[in-house]
């Protein structure tokens, strides 16, 4: 009797922790790429490459444009192609 008091309870309790959480906008959006020969100069310039160790032959380039959106394009040096979609990242001025 007391396990079924303990788990309704817990059950109310996660409900009610559901029901409180409120929705965030996300910063990260997607984009098409529309030509997968070469990056557009609108991106800026060049911030870094990186690379994971799960995906061998394969890099990010992180790109900064003046008005401070982040840019993420997806490389494959060993097959020399470029994923068709953009990782793009949206900075605000403040926390709010």
């Amino acid at each position: 009797m007391v396990n079924r008091i303990l788990m309704v309870l817990v059950i109310v309790l996660l409900s009610l922790f559901c029901l409180s959480c409120e929705s965030t906008d996300t910063m990260v959006e997607m984009e098409g790429l529309t030509d997968l020969q070469s990056i557009p100069t609108d991106y800026g310039e060049l911030e870094a490459v990186t690379s994971e160790a799960r995906y061998p032959g394969w890099s990010q380039m992180w790109f900064s444009d003046s008005s401070g959106v982040i840019r993420m394009v997806r490389v494959n040096w060993e097959m020399k192609k470029m994923i068709d979609e953009v990782v793009i990242i949206n900075r605000t001025s403040s926390v709010e």
